[in-house]
């Protein structure tokens, strides 16, 4: 294929207009069987290996679509699907600004033929959306999630899982930005519509249930409900026995006990949330995700061996995590809202001295870096730290 890449794209240069839109409808075809799909809002993890396979011919592809503008007539709608498994897919491996870049060229195509207003334009707002939230982008985040849903209301039925999909993306926005129980209670409401959503649905999973206990769960946790964050945990822990991919049932492990590491640190159980924090780590290394993830993991490790009394192990485990942050992939902000905090946090440890002054400033210029603020911060023990990181990673 690779070859042939490289012949048909000079070939393009010598044939007729009707002759390059045949071989660009017939590579359209092919791609979009041969790239693995996104099934209906799911995450991607066992079908990375055919993604990778086949990612460099799609974005050959679309290079040449930039070039050429061809129409794809009633094709439009795969175009823009294929894109948008692509799209999600380089999200979820940590190629946020490519993922952004083919998201713009293909809004641009989808809106110029087949208008965004159908579920093809909702897929384009969610991904969008999506990697928004990752990278801190809120309030660009929330209006894209909520112009999808709009759509998806509109031409869904009420137990369809995309639209549950759209309930529980509003559900994380409003706990990405509540502020104290600002938000929470909106976040809280619209995850029980989703979980209520995939109960009606024939077609739910356990894998999305999963998902909509987690989202749940966090959403509890964070408003204080920590029975109940515990009770739905325990309901998504039953689930994980009926996933039989190993590393997709590792990958709902992993997040299902990064919440109760959570849990039990804020029932004052700090020894059994290190451990659960711990356990975390140790998938995370196992599935070999993204180094930025085990420094969010370590970031919980050394807060807690900080609470233990073990300061000597958290000052290590700190500044453990710090390089690995430093290796997040996406836009320059975001990368210093999670450095800001570990450094913070590293600075408390340290509490005195010089190296606890040097770490307490480097948090501070990479927090004003990461805000866009430009004057000096006078009092940094009003700044939340915490609420730079979206709530998955805190």
């Amino acid at each position: 294929m690779s070859i042939h890449r490289v012949v048909q794209s000079t070939r393009l240069k010598t044939l007729s207009q009707d002759e390059r839109q045949e071989a660009f409808d017939v590579v359209l075809s092919i791609l979009a069987t041969c790239f693995p799909k996104q099934i209906v809002g799911t995450h991607m993890h066992e079908l990375w290996k055919g993604c990778e396979t086949f990612l460099a011919h799609v974005l050959a592809f679309d290079k040449a679509v930039q070039r050429w503008q061809p129409s794809f007539g009633e094709q439009n709608a795969v175009y823009v699907n294929m894109m948008c498994d692509v799209t999600w897919y380089l999200w979820e491996i940590g190629q946020y600004n490519e993922a952004l870049r083919l998201l713009e060229s293909t809004e641009r195509i989808c809106a110029r033929t087949i208008g965004l207003n159908n579920l093809e334009g909702a897929r384009i707002f969610v991904n969008r959306g999506s990697v928004f939230s990752t990278l801190n982008r809120y309030k660009d985040a929330g209006k894209l999630f909520a112009n999808a849903l709009h759509i998806r209301r509109r031409i869904l039925p009420g137990d369809h899982q995309l639209l549950a999909n759209s309930y529980m993306q509003m559900g994380n926005y409003y706990l990405n930005t509540s502020s104290g129980t600002t938000g929470i209670e909106d976040a809280i409401q619209a995850h029980e519509k989703v979980i209520e959503t995939r109960l009606k649905s024939s077609t739910t999973k356990p894998t999305d249930m999963i998902v909509s206990y987690l989202n749940f769960c966090r959403s509890l946790m964070m408003g204080g409900r920590l029975n109940d964050a515990q009770a739905n945990l325990a309901k998504a822990e039953e689930l994980e026995g009926k996933v039989r991919d190993g590393r997709t049932h590792l990958y709902y492990r992993n997040h299902r006990l990064f919440i109760l590491g959570n849990i039990l640190a804020r029932r004052g159980k700090v020894e059994m949330a290190l451990d659960a924090h711990r356990e975390v780590y140790n998938i995370r290394r196992n599935l070999k995700v993204q180094s930025y993830a085990l420094g969010i993991s370590l970031h919980k490790i050394g807060t807690l061996q900080h609470r233990l009394g073990n300061q000597y192990q958290a000052i290590n485990t700190l500044k453990e995590a710090i390089p690995l942050l430093e290796s997040f992939l996406g836009p320059t902000e975001a990368k210093l809202a999670r450095l800001a905090r570990t450094e913070m946090t590293l600075a408390e440890v340290l509490a005195t001295g010089h190296e606890a002054a040097s770490w307490r400033e480097r948090a501070l210029q990479h927090y004003c870096q990461a805000v866009g603020r430009e004057e000096p911060v006078d009092d940094w023990s009003r700044i939340d730290f915490d609420a730079l990181v979206p709530v998955i990673d805190r």
